[in-house]
């Protein structure tokens, strides 16, 4: 079974699924719990499902992603997921792939009309889920790894990525 790859944002200034009271440090709450319960007022896609891989982004101050994520479990009221978190790797703060460098590469690397359709860049989408395509995994995850060589997963994770076409500069 082929897995997806997925954005889930929170903002560290509101509270953090299922935490009680606990708001503010997304990192702390990744390495604390192993898995946490979600909640999206959109209705979830049906290509959302167990085992596909999800990237943390924090949506607050830091806009980066800070830690990695499988899919446990989705709800059938399509509003409602649970994640199982990697808590070994939640990147360092220095290590965490910020909006700022995505942009730079995806601006590089795609088209304009491509880079539009790139919707967990924009801030003016509000959103729990977005789906990343296969194309931006890979180079996700290539940046990733160039920060953070010696992780597992993130490895691991690149190599179930499809193979593209590497762009006429490097990344």
């Amino acid at each position: 079974m082929r897995k997806n790859f997925w954005i889930v944002k929170g903002n560290p200034s509101y509270p953090i699924p299922g935490a009680d009271n606990r708001s503010g440090d997304i990192e702390g709450f990744l390495r604390a719990f192993n898995w946490s319960d979600w909640i999206t007022y959109r209705r979830i896609r049906d290509d959302f499902k167990p085992k596909d891989r999800v990237f943390f982004w924090s949506s607050g101050k830091i806009r980066a992603i800070v830690g990695l994520a499988t899919v446990r479990k989705v709800h059938k009221d399509k509003q409602h997921f649970d994640l199982n978190h990697i808590s070994e790797d939640i990147l360092p703060r220095a290590n965490q792939l910020g909006i700022e460098e995505i942009k730079n590469v995806f601006r590089r690397h795609f088209s304009p009309s491509r880079y539009d359709k790139v919707t967990y860049i924009k801030p003016c989408v509000v959103a729990t889920i977005y789906p990343v395509a296969d194309e931006e995994a890979h180079i996700l995850l290539r940046l990733l790894l160039d920060k953070n060589p010696k992780n597992s997963h993130l490895a691991e994770w690149f190599q179930a990525t499809p193979s593209i076409s590497q762009p006429s500069h490097s990344l």
